[in-house]
């Protein structure tokens, strides 16, 4: 994962283990950390509606599970 520290006065990004001043990067790397902090950004949302949508489903799982066990006495 790539993450950029903003709180300093020259913001650095931490890859694979390592620093890079932001001020070091080409253009294209520049570029590169943008569409994968986009990205990021955009996961994270889809993520928690996954796991919502996983859970509504068990919920319907569970309550299909109890209303054929009832049936069968």
């Amino acid at each position: 994962m790539a993450e950029v520290d903003q709180t300093e006065e020259n913001p650095v990004l931490t890859f694979n283990g390592k620093e890079y001043p932001i001020a070091d990067l080409t253009d294209e790397q520049k570029y590169l950390v943008n569409q994968i902090q986009d990205i990021e950004s955009q996961l994270a949302p889809l993520r928690a509606k996954s796991h919502q949508l996983t859970r509504a489903k068990d919920g319907f799982v569970t309550d299909l599970d109890v209303s054929l066990s009832s049936g069968e006495e």
